[in-house]
């Protein structure tokens, strides 16, 4: 219960560099601290990273996203019978939002890392989540003006291409 005090206080510090810190390790301290506080807890912190007011730490957490929803959605919680899609339901709710958010940042830093991860989480969510959500995610990643951000969608099609059907993809 105190590390999560601290790694809360830590996660809404003056300091951007501790920010950043915390959004580059929270997926670590989410298997160490287990389903039931990366749930209620660690989660909250981290959407309030994706969207903190510093580029540096929302590309940090913008490159754990996968990682972090990962954790979320196959870690089952004590409280609702360890039901794993309780956490896809959570991962749609509250990080998919925030992710077609950050389609749009300001920061070009931002907006790659985000795309050099965002195909990895189609296999975290499935086929159903990928087409209703991320799909038009990718594609506004696509159209980026940023040739990073398009190269880094582009270098990363095979994560998505096994759980979707061509029609689908194309």
């Amino acid at each position: 219960v105190k590390i999560i005090g601290i790694v809360r206080s830590f996660a809404a510090d003056k300091s951007w560099r501790v920010r950043y810190m915390v959004a580059d390790q929270l997926s670590e301290l989410c298997a160490a601290l287990g389903p039931q506080a990366s749930r209620e807890d660690l989660l909250p912190a981290f959407l309030n990273l994706l969207r903190d007011i510093e580029p540096e730490v929302r590309t940090a957490a913008a490159l754990k996203v996968t990682e972090l929803t990962k954790r979320i959605v196959s870690l089952p919680t004590i409280s609702d019978g360890g039901d794993v899609d309780t956490g896809l339901k959570l991962a749609v709710r509250d990080i998919l939002p925030i992710v077609r958010e950050l389609v749009s940042d300001n920061s070009q830093h931002v907006r790659a890392a985000l795309a050099s991860n965002i195909m990895s989480l189609a296999p975290v969510v499935g086929v159903d989540v990928t087409v209703r959500h991320l799909v038009e995610v990718v594609l506004a990643l696509l159209k980026d003006e940023f040739p990073e951000v398009r190269l880094n969608v582009i270098s990363r099609l095979d994560k998505v291409s096994f759980i979707m059907s061509m029609d689908n993809l194309s």
